[in-house]
């Protein structure tokens, strides 16, 4: 692209229009976009010492108010560093103003803010959700392009979640994240959250929104963001451990080993072996996670599970040798979530022997066979009391040719779900 054509390019007018469509015809999405547009924003968050935009967004007013809502990984930026960034929106006509903001929902990824200009133009929120194929009409500014509408079609709730989110037919880009997606009849039916890319997106129902809405009306207009964060993560992970801890957890079979399968619906498994000659030994693993996570900030993120298994056999090392290689394999296995220093402490680790049914722990201790350690670590989260990532590794030599390594993640857990959970683990892994 040449330069003159570059700057020409640069110098068009900041919002635009464009469809995209999925086998929808253009004409109700130029209405609806002709009818709302003036209720449709980028949100922008604004680096304080440059003056210069630092990430984008899109959001959509919801009252006659100035309320606006987008998704909360947009503006999180502001919300744990309000000394640095600060945010504004652009409008239809390409008018900058300031932004508040009024309320968060960081598990479901929703947020509130609000302008004091005189922009009256707001979108109706649906009350249900619609049926498998009916038309969504997705808007927002891609790239920081200018506003475009996609359009596609309501595929149900993903049904591997815990948390609900509509699969939608189309395919948003970077910058669309807290725009609405609407119905046929102009109501927002969901907002843009993210995409798998291949006409494969994702939603918040917008039944999550109503629910934040009732909610900032009870809430003052000053409130601790950490303890609004700490309070909505400890009663997600105590939903997510009711559920999990009072379901039946199927038990699947690995060689001459019982393990754990896919405990939720929103947890799956997958499986393989290794077979390395040069190591003279095999691998077979079964690995099963949690397909939600909750963002926290660009480097924090929390509320996945992950459970593993390892099979080691072999027919080829005596037992010292195989033994020797199976305990090097013995390590540390780090925490299934990303965390920085400032938002995490060192992992604190208490490791002991247990009893099982083939050697008891003080046997196992007393012939030196460290293979049967067990190895529990915690670390506290440094501004959300009360919650922690866990992790436990556990090995097990049941044979002189054969051994099982056993290890769980959780991130975002309570003391007592963990707990919880590990002495639920521990008594349904056993050999045969």
């Amino acid at each position: 692209m040449s330069w003159r054509l570059m700057r020409a390019f640069t110098l068009l007018p900041a919002i635009f229009f464009c469809l995209i469509s999925t086998n929808i015809s253009a004409g109700p999405a130029q209405d609806l976009f002709r009818e709302h547009k003036k209720a449709i924003y980028q949100i922008r968050v604004i680096e304080l010492s440059s003056g210069n935009k630092s990430s984008i967004g899109s959001g959509f007013q919801i009252n006659p108010d100035g309320m606006i809502a987008t998704n909360y990984h947009v503006i999180s930026d502001v919300v744990h560093k309000p000394e640095k960034y600060r945010l504004e929106y652009i409008n239809h006509e390409g008018k900058k103003g300031e932004l508040s903001i009024k309320n968060i929902d960081i598990v479901h990824d929703l947020a509130l803010v609000k302008h004091q200009d005189k922009y009256s133009e707001s979108i109706h929120l649906a009350d249900d959700l619609l049926n498998k194929g009916e038309g969504i009409f997705s808007i927002g500014n891609p790239l920081d392009l200018g506003m475009i509408v996609i359009a596609g079609a309501y595929s149900g709730l993903i049904e591997n979640s815990f948390y609900e989110r509509i699969l939608f037919s189309g395919s948003l880009n970077p910058g669309m994240s807290g725009g609405p997606a609407l119905d046929i009849t102009g109501k927002v039916t969901g907002i843009n959250v993210a995409t798998s890319g291949n006409q494969i997106s994702f939603l918040v129902p917008v039944k999550y929104l109503h629910a934040l809405l009732a909610d900032t009306e009870q809430l003052s207009d000053s409130f601790d963001f950490n303890g609004l964060i700490s309070r909505q993560l400890l009663q997600d992970q105590t939903a997510r451990f009711d559920l999990l801890l009072a379901s039946d957890w199927p038990r699947d079979t690995l060689g001459k080993t019982t393990i754990i399968g896919e405990i939720a619906r929103f947890t799956r498994c997958w499986g393989d072996t290794s077979n390395d000659k040069d190591s003279l030994y095999s691998v077979t693993w079964s690995r099963c996670s949690s397909n939600d996570s909750i963002y926290i900030s660009n480097s924090f993120n929390t509320g996945k599970l992950d459970y593993e298994f390892y099979l080691f056999s072999t027919n080829e090392l005596n037992p010292v040798r195989f033994f020797a290689r199976y305990q090097n394999a013995f390590g540390p296995i780090y925490s299934a979530n990303k965390a920085g220093k400032e938002d995490v402490t060192n992992f604190q680790c208490h490791q002991d022997f247990v009893d099982n049914e083939n050697v008891p722990a003080e046997e196992a201790k007393n012939k030196g066979i460290s293979a049967w350690d067990t190895l529990f670590c915690s670390r506290s989260y440094n501004n959300y009391p009360g919650i922690y990532d866990v992790l436990f590794i556990n090995a097990y030599l049941g044979e002189n040719d054969q051994g099982l390594i056993t290890h769980f993640s959780l991130t975002g857990v309570s003391r007592e779900n963990s707990m919880a959970f590990l002495r639920r683990f521990m008594e349904h892994v056993r050999w045969n």
